[in-house]
């Protein structure tokens, strides 16, 4: 993946952003130049090859994990510096960890919140979902990182030596304000691009989180996400 030029400030007609008054706000005080530097500096640092397109990495203390919100935040800045190349990279690599599928074994469009840096769907315990009850490794407890404690997964107590870290089991679960992120984005790509495609997957989204997070005791509520 190349660097963004300066040249490249999507000022043109077509950069929602721009001119949705609710949309993606330009830095004013900054030079665009400046961003563009900045821009880059991230996108060599946390942007990654997958093994199906590009993921945003996090750091050591978390395993250089991928998480929903990442993706959301990186799809929005690769749409806001015009970057179509990584946008579509982070899109396709979006589109490879869709939750699961629901009772009628349709694709529920709701990225998974968590996935490790082999690209296994994982829970908070770097454990595959599905999992069983997690239970942890008593000796790691006093690791400096919390995400480099031991777990295992098991119905029932595996005996001495473990402690309980879950009442109950683990799926495949969506975050919200990812999801939601990651449909805004695909909105504002479809205009900019000129590319349908990105509309009708962002109605896709859409309905998902309405249709699947949507909570039915009050009307307008909701939830974290899809677990």
């Amino acid at each position: 993946m190349q660097d963004v030029l300066a040249s490249e400030n999507g000022s043109d007609a077509k950069a929602p952003m721009r001119s949705y008054s609710y949309g993606v706000k330009k830095a004013y005080n900054e030079s665009w130049d400046y961003l563009v530097s900045q821009y880059n500096i991230w996108k060599a640092n946390y942007v990654v090859r997958a093994k199906v397109g590009c993921r945003v990495q996090r750091d050591y203390g978390t395993r250089y994990d991928t998480v929903s919100e990442g993706m959301g935040y990186g799809m929005l800045l690769a749409l806001y510096f015009n970057d179509q190349e990584t946008f579509d990279q982070l899109w396709t690599y979006v589109q490879a960890h869709l939750t699961a599928r629901n009772r009628r074994g349709e694709t529920v469009y709701l990225i998974h919140w968590k996935v490790d840096a082999y690209d296994n769907d994982v829970s908070e315990f770097y454990i595959s979902v599905p999992h069983p009850k997690a239970w942890l490794v008593q000796s790691t407890w006093n690791e400096p990182y919390d995400d480099y404690r031991t777990y295992i997964a098991r119905d029932s107590s595996p005996g001495p030596g473990y402690l309980k870290a879950s009442m109950w089991d683990r799926k495949p679960g969506s975050a919200t304000d990812a999801d939601m992120d990651i449909a805004a984005a695909l909105v504002m790509a479809s205009k900019r691009w000129d590319n349908l495609s990105y509309g009708y997957a962002a109605t896709n989204m859409i309905k998902a989180i309405l249709t699947m997070i949507q909570s039915r005791k009050v009307k307008v509520h909701l939830m974290m996400g899809l677990f």
